[in-house]
């Protein structure tokens, strides 16, 4: 992702395409949060896996290792959907600080941070329960109670990532497509 962001920048001011640094910068800052927050995330996992499998290991220290597990993990999914939601407000943004990414999309991170994070008692959500899990296919998932009145159910860390990086690097190749084009 960040490649692609910094190949942008690069772009843009030679072409007379005004960007503003400051946004650029955070942008640039935030991706690299984003991506150490999954590094983490991933460490945990790969901690606990390691350890559960140790046969030494008694049932005390796997339920240790469990709360390790999820407090950390915990910490670093939210931290993620933070950094996420705040890249998303500056591309968004209607001064357009960053031309040609103003269309950059990523639903799912929306949904977790805005419905499940910040507002999970609005009517919009209705995710009251605080609760949370994980499982090999999605990853960390919030707010997964299985309340029926819940309306947001969270997809999991990885769709989400996915789905952001994947939105992210799409809004970004085109805007440098764009913006070569103009240069021509």
């Amino acid at each position: 992702m960040n490649r692609n962001f910094e190949v942008y920048k690069t772009i843009c001011n030679p072409l007379g395409i005004k960007i503003d640094e400051d946004a650029a910068h955070e942008v640039s800052e935030r991706l690299w949060q984003l991506s150490h927050s999954l590094d983490q995330m991933k460490h945990y996992v790969e901690l606990y896996h390691k350890n559960e499998k140790n046969e030494y290991n008694d049932h005390r220290e796997l339920i240790k290792n469990e709360d390790l597990l999820f407090k950390n993990s915990r910490f670093y999914v939210e931290s993620y959907y933070y950094f996420a939601h705040r890249i998303y407000k500056i591309l968004t943004h209607k001064n357009t600080p960053l031309p040609y990414l103003q269309s950059f999309k990523c639903e799912g991170v929306l949904l977790a941070r805005n419905h499940l994070i910040e507002h999970p008692e609005g009517k919009s959500a209705n995710a009251t329960f605080t609760s949370y899990s994980y499982n090999m296919k999605k990853g960390f998932m919030l707010r997964t109670s299985g309340d029926p009145k819940q309306t947001v159910k969270d997809k999991g860390i990885l769709y989400n990532s996915h789905e952001f990086e994947r939105n992210f690097d799409s809004v970004v190749e085109q805007a440098i497509e764009r913006i070569r084009r103009i240069g021509t």
